[in-house]
């Protein structure tokens, strides 16, 4: 259940056996689901499956509820989004727990994913006529959880990155003791993403390069701001901004800066995006590293 003080019984693990959630893939295969779900694309679904085991005896005596009195219900649902908290919850799916083996099926369309997937299983108590002074009491009391954070490979651009020696790559430039540097050309929004961006890393600031390497949260969070934020800052400018970029294909330069536009200053129109970063740039750029957070990188 968790550090969190309830002010009543809850379950623990001896009434609740929640095995690991699997993924089913068309065939019929399960296999296990980790922190990240490797070679996933947007046009990939997604059923997970799992099996959750109740004693129902023991589950009653935690609960200090009558076993005849116990009703119980699992509650299981998806959250999407970047960053640690998911921004969307989907369809949830309610299970009554009047069987002692319950199996979870839970399908969730490619579509409606974006960067990370959160799956969420509660077990909640409904009030029955007899039960003690410390069972819970109110409609639909949490009386256990557990919950899964998977980060879906994919779902954030793909694009070279080189660990390179500025001190050799821009002898004599300015560039040479920056910390990264993007290689790309704004006018060429229609082109590849993957083929026509590139991120240089400074190797030369060895202790900064290492923070990159290893994954470091707020490292990737600060160069994913300003890899953002150079994108969005062109891709505004152009005339017709959503116009220009909703004709670009799916996987080009045009289609992320749409997708981040949207991400980052969602509902607004072209003309008030602009006017945010000629009149108020701190909170326009504020806006793109609050959403550039990708999470912890396991």
């Amino acid at each position: 259940m968790g550090d969190i003080a309830y002010p009543f019984l809850t379950l623990d693990h001896s009434s609740v056996n929640a095995e690991p959630w699997e993924c089913l893939d068309p065939e019929g295969w399960t296999k296990p689901v980790s922190g990240m779900a490797e070679t996933w694309d947007y046009n990939s679904d997604l059923t997970v499956t799992r099996k959750i085991e109740i004693n129902r005896e023991i589950a009653a005596m935690q609960l200090d509820i009558p076993i005849g009195s116990l009703n119980l219900q699992l509650w299981v649902r998806a959250g999407t989004g970047s960053g640690n908290l998911p921004r969307i919850w989907l369809q949830p799916k309610v299970f009554d727990c009047w069987d002692e083996s319950l199996q979870i099926d839970y399908f969730v369309r490619g579509e409606d994913l974006s960067n990370r997937l959160f799956l969420e299983a509660t077990i909640v108590a409904l009030p029955g006529e007899k039960s003690g002074t410390l069972s819970p009491s109110f409609p639909a009391s949490k009386v256990w959880q557990d919950h899964l954070d998977i980060r879906l490979e994919g779902s954030e651009p793909r694009f070279p990155i080189e660990l390179a020696s500025f001190s050799r790559l821009f002898a004599s430039r300015p560039e040479i003791h920056a910390l990264w540097y993007l290689d790309w050309v704004p006018s060429e929004m229609s082109r590849d993403f993957s083929g026509s961006v590139r991120l240089l890393i400074n190797k030369d600031h060895e202790n900064f390069a290492q923070r990159f390497v290893s994954g470091d949260r707020y490292t990737l969070q600060v160069i994913m701001a300003d890899v953002m934020s150079q994108i969005i800052t062109s891709a505004i400018q152009l005339p017709e901004p959503f116009r220009t970029l909703e004709a670009c294909e799916f996987g080009t330069v045009g289609s992320y800066a749409l997708y981040w536009i949207n991400l980052c200053f969602p509902g607004q129109r072209s003309e008030t995006i602009m006017s945010s970063l000629e009149h108020t740039p701190s909170r326009f750029h504020a806006s793109i590293q609050s959403n550039a957070d990708i999470g912890e990188v396991s």
